[in-house]
């Protein structure tokens, strides 16, 4: 219910009590008349009212969607000319704040990547892994040990980063 909905009901209410208080004291018969041709009034706008709201809602929904519908082509727009850029001077903060605002989330539902089935793919070329020598793993764990001790599970991450850096490209 709107507000001018509820409020012609109140008034509404209002005059039929009104309306009672009239009635009983039958010294004012004009009043009477006055009171009821209000009320028919009231009736009649709340029935128009009614009737027209819900195309009102309509109208209002379609300018919401219009204008998000405008917002997100508007990001749509700016994600592909970021793109045709490679991502050279965009502020990466500000576009992932844009779309945080509007409800889009930075994990992309579907990825755009390059299939075997497409035209021009070229398989990407096996890389050697490269694993680290007895040598270098002792050279790791000497430096790790405190008081001839050893934490094993930051000799285990110490391992992994190294691991990590010979075999990530850059």
């Amino acid at each position: 219910m709107s507000n001018v909905q509820g409020a012609l009901k109140s008034a509404l209410f209002a005059i039929r009590c009104h309306r009672t208080e009239i009635t009983l004291d039958k010294k004012r018969p004009n009043d009477l008349i006055e009171v009821d041709l209000v009320i028919s009034k009231i009736e009649a706008a709340l029935a128009e009212l009614e009737k027209c709201e819900p195309v009102a809602l309509l109208a209002l929904n379609n300018t919401v969607m219009k204008r998000r519908i405008e917002v997100l082509e508007d990001l749509l727009t700016s994600a592909a000319a970021i793109a045709s850029r490679n991502g050279e001077g965009t502020h990466w903060d500000r576009f992932t704040g844009q779309l945080k605002i509007n409800g889009i989330g930075n994990i992309t539902a579907k990825t755009f990547r390059v299939l075997p089935s497409d035209d021009g793919y070229t398989s990407p070329q096996p890389r050697e892994w490269v694993g680290l020598d007895a040598h270098q793993i002792i050279e790791i764990r000497q430096s790790m040990l405190t008081d001839g001790c050893l934490d094993t599970v930051e000799f285990a991450d110490a391992i992994t980063a190294k691991l990590k850096q010979l075999n990530t490209k850059g």
